[in-house]
């Protein structure tokens, strides 16, 4: 499977990184889509990739403490937004 066939795999995901594209520069969406395909080769739940994308950010025990609570929060509803989304499907 190529890069863009791994990034195009999961649909939601997919939509998400587009409508990232739309919004961002060149440069920022060469990040992501590099920081997405990497994830989707670790096994990185999806959830967490959707949430990465939608908010901009990565969220780990390390840097939790340099985010405001209204961040942290952003971040799982973006989260508990894909649940809902891959459980309707």
């Amino acid at each position: 499977m190529t890069e863009d066939e791994l990034l195009r795999f999961n649909p939601l995901i997919a939509k998400a990184f587009t409508q990232f594209e739309s919004e961002n520069d060149t440069r920022t969406a060469d990040v992501m889509r590099e920081i997405i395909i990497a994830s989707l080769k670790t096994g990185a739940a999806p959830e967490k990739i959707y949430a990465t994308i939608k908010t901009g950010r990565m969220l780990t025990k390390d840097n939790m403490q340099f985010l405001t609570p209204a961040e942290i929060q952003e971040w799982a509803d973006a989260a508990e937004e894909y649940k809902i989304l891959a459980a309707s499907r």
